[in-house]
């Protein structure tokens, strides 16, 4: 009976979770092959987006000649399923940085 209330709130976090994306544009026009200049980073944080488990994304390490046109951060189902699972004490993100 505990195992099908724990499936049950496992289902219903998951069910309830959405995937969702935050969007950075640093002006000018936008760079017309997104993919080629993309690049893809993890950030760790969790106790509901209070503490930072890693460090900030160093835009300047990677665009460091031309600068940077926008930055994505980005939470999937899976990262979603984590955050649920864990109560918010960790989430993990996914952030993409465009080049310009």
């Amino acid at each position: 009976m505990k195992s099908y209330v724990i499936m049950g709130a496992l289902l219903l976090a998951s069910l309830t979770s959405g995937c969702h994306k935050v969007y950075y544009h640093n002006g000018g026009p936008l760079v017309a092959n997104k993919d080629a200049a993309l690049v893809s980073e993890w950030h760790h944080d969790g106790v509901l987006g209070l503490v930072e488990f890693s460090e900030p994304v160093d835009l300047k390490a990677y665009c460091s000649t031309s600068g940077w046109s926008a930055v994505e951060t980005e939470n999937s189902f899976l990262s979603g399923l984590v955050s649920a699972v864990t109560y918010s004490l960790y989430t993990p993100r996914k952030a993409n940085v465009v080049c310009k």
